[in-house]
């Protein structure tokens, strides 16, 4: 067996003692890491909480202009429509004057024509 003498043991353990009088520092520096770390997650975090929240109202705006642009749009439509139908309705009305009054001569035309050339059927005038 090979057993070690007490001088080697304790140096051994001396040796182990001076790598762990390290540790603490490293444990602080590590500890500073992760606490910088955590600072820049929770920036992060609020970051993109603020985008959200400032998406979520742009979105909003975005919707209510283009309603807004949607409403405008029909409306518009709508009074092009009935301003359209109006204008048809009233050239119906026009032609239809005009077509009466056409008629009208039309038939003082063929009695003025009746009256100079009787036809055969016609019964005599009085």
């Amino acid at each position: 067996m090979n057993e070690k003498t007490i001088v080697e043991r304790v140096k051994t353990l001396e040796n182990e003692m001076e790598l762990l009088k390290e540790l603490p520092a490293k444990v602080d520096q590590l500890g500073k890491q992760v606490g910088s770390l955590t600072l820049r997650v929770a920036g992060v975090e609020s970051q993109i909480v603020q985008l959200r929240a400032d998406m979520t109202d742009e979105f909003s705006a975005i919707r209510g202009e283009l309603k807004g642009g949607l409403q405008a749009v029909r409306t518009e439509l709508r009074e092009d429509i009935a301003s359209l139908g109006r204008e048809t309705a009233a050239g119906f009305l026009r032609a239809g004057v005009q077509m009466r009054a056409l008629f009208e001569e039309h038939l003082g035309r063929r009695a003025v024509i009746a009256e100079g050339n009787p036809t055969p059927d016609a019964p005599p005038r009085q």
